[in-house]
């Protein structure tokens, strides 16, 4: 493919992940308020409260911000907060719940720029949006101070190279086979595509972009109302997501 099929091909990924989450933004931002994504309140957050109030920092840029879940979190720990995302309707949402954080409409590898350096860049269930993990962290690398740090999550690579068999054990197909993950989170008619890595795959970006890396694997601490006793049971003893975090050498 030519460099213009490329760009081509790019862009039309971008508008569909930008109309996607249009589309659908005031069900994510219902699901979300009413505690349904289970993965966020029951997993993600109870390890992030502890993770974050462990490191200092004062500037954040939220990457891939949505309706601002995290976005409101650092406001309220009194950062200051840029946050972006490519859904206009995920940044109407989320700036109508913050009142000091900054919000802009961009894609983040080819659109965003800021003269801004951050003590930390953070993009929650960010990392199978990118096919490019080394540019995705030399970007980032770009924009934090000299020891910021760089905090990606995502859908485990266990989890997203196998499929469940009611909720008592994975079956792990094609893990080394890198291919898109088909995520339907919001339970709806259309599935979303993923890219899919493996732990060796993190290794070898974060070592061509000289960062430090360090790898979480967070399970179910908090069983919420809309969270099955058997599921919680799952999580709490299979992996579900990957924190990663990485730091200037």
């Amino acid at each position: 493919m030519g460099a213009d099929g490329f760009a081509h091909s790019k862009q039309l990924a971008l508008n569909f992940y930008e109309h996607y989450y249009d589309e659908r933004a005031e069900k994510y931002f219902a699901e979300e308020t009413e505690g349904r994504f289970f993965f966020q309140d029951g997993i993600q957050k109870p390890f992030m409260d502890q993770y974050l109030s462990s490191i200092r920092f004062s500037s954040v840029l939220d990457l891939g911000c949505g309706t601002g879940y995290y976005s409101k979190i650092f406001e309220k720990m009194g950062k200051s907060v840029l946050a972006i995302d490519v859904s206009q309707k995920m940044i109407d949402l989320a700036t109508s719940q913050c009142e000091s954080v900054e919000f802009r409409r961009s894609e983040f590898l080819d659109e965003f720029n800021s003269d801004r350096r951050f003590d930390l860049i953070f993009a929650s269930m960010m990392i199978g949006y990118f096919e490019d993990l080394e540019k995705l962290m030399l970007k980032a690398k770009s924009l934090i101070n000299r020891r910021g740090r760089i905090v990606l999550t995502g859908l485990h690579p266990i989890r997203t190279s196998s499929t469940r068999k009611n909720y008592q054990h994975y079956v792990c197909e094609g893990y080394l086979n890198q291919s898109l993950y088909s995520s339907d989170f919001l339970d709806d008619e259309y599935s979303l595509p993923l890219y899919t890595f493996t732990f060796s795959d993190f290794t070898r970006a974060a070592r061509s972009a000289n960062l430090e890396i360090e790898f979480f694997e967070p399970s179910a601490t908090v069983r919420t109302e809309y969270c099955s006793t058997e599921e919680f049971n799952f999580y709490s003893n299979n992996p579900s997501i990957v924190v990663i975090s990485l730091r200037g050498k």
